[in-house]
């Protein structure tokens, strides 16, 4: 069972277990919104520091450009307003663009997450989701051969292209026996380009997988089973 939950053009699915008998999920990293109206969100965060969220692990900080949120369970949330996205004039006068976008320009023409009246997302969206691994590079390199994704390494950092100004970054920085064990079954949903050819790639690494909690749903054990289900699982 689940809920879920839109920004923007995207969705969180929110598991809730009948039983109550799952530890809920905290990713090892952060998550990165764009949402309209910062200030209302700095109104509805301080109401519920002292309200019904006050003795869950839910805390909140302003920094100024953005809203640093923890949630209930302990996943941390970046967030800041779409509107600051908007590209600032250089010293020349023309406009500065965020490296990022940088980065996109010839490939996805800066579109941000679908900005526009006609999707009535306005901007606002995932930006990225963080991930903490052993080698940020390896993983980054991983993506750039399987799916041909751009990506950008710095330092113990990179990020993933996974569609129009919307990321996967890796960290440096593994995780602790116990922060394993809250990550354990996250897992992301991307559409992807190339369907046939990721998934014959991925099959050569042997890293396909049909998840049997969800084999009622969809199997991708054969690359006719994932045709048939217009989706394919890997991991590890």
């Amino acid at each position: 069972n689940g809920r879920d939950a839109n920004v923007g053009q995207q969705q969180f699915h929110i598991n809730t277990s009948a039983a109550g008998d799952e530890v809920p999920q905290v990713v090892g990293g952060c998550i990165g919104l764009a949402m309209p109206n910062l200030d209302g969100l700095r109104a509805r965060c301080d109401a519920a520091t002292s309200g019904p969220l006050a003795a869950t692990l839910f805390r909140w900080e302003d920094h100024g450009a953005f809203v640093k949120v923890i949630c209930p369970w302990g996943n941390t949330f970046l967030v800041w307003d779409c509107a600051s996205e908007a590209p600032t004039p250089g010293a020349d006068g023309a406009p500065k663009l965020p490296t990022m976008v940088n980065a996109h320009v010839g490939y996805d023409d800066c579109m941000a997450v679908r900005r526009g009246p006609h999707t009535g997302a306005n901007g606002a969206g995932i930006r990225f989701v963080e991930f903490r691994c052993r080698d940020a590079a390896k993983v980054a390199n991983f993506y750039q051969k399987v799916f041909d994704s751009p990506v950008l390494t710095a330092g113990d950092r990179s990020a993933v292209a996974v569609g129009p100004s919307v990321h996967f970054l890796f960290s440096s920085a593994p995780m602790s026996s116990e922060e394993l064990a809250l990550h354990s079954g996250v897992h992301v949903c991307v559409y992807i380009s190339n369907f046939r050819r990721a998934y014959e790639r991925l099959a050569a690494q042997k890293v396909i997988w049909t998840n049997p909690r969800f084999e009622h749903l969809d199997t991708c054990d054969s690359y006719e089973d994932a045709a048939a289900s217009r989706q394919f699982r890997f991991k590890s």
